[in-house]
Formats: structure tokens, C-alpha cells, sequence
């Protein structure tokens, strides 16, 4: 339980950047958007959160 906590708590925000970074969700102005740079941030949270996500029964 506590695997799966975590892996969505690094998952679900890096997701998040990804998408701002990459200039997909641009409903608030945020230094963030259009920044290539948290986009790769967050595909690497998001690799983290899949990779701490728990395999099979736990």
C-alpha cells in the first residue's frame, strides 16, 4: 500500500510537468510552460512512479 502511495505521488506530478512542459495544459501562465526542460523532468517522475508501482499480488 505504501509502494503504491508513493509511486502516485512521484507518478501523478511528473505527468503534470510533463504536460505543462510539453504546452498541453497552458490554463494558468507558469514559467513552467512550453519548457522542454520540465517536460523531460516529467517523464522521469513518471518512469520512477511506474518502476515503484508494485508487481503482482503485494
Amino acid at each position: 500500500m505504501l509502494r503504491k502511495l508513493l509511486a502516485l505521488a512521484i507518478g501523478l506530478p511528473g505527468l503534470l510537468f510533463f504536460a505543462q512542459g510539453a504546452g498541453l495544459f497552458t490554463a494558468t501562465d507558469s514559467l513552467m510552460n512550453n519548457d522542454p526542460t520540465w517536460a523531460v523532468i516529467g517523464v522521469v517522475l513518471a518512469i520512477i512512479g511506474l518502476v515503484l508501482w508494485p508487481r503482482g499480488r503485494s
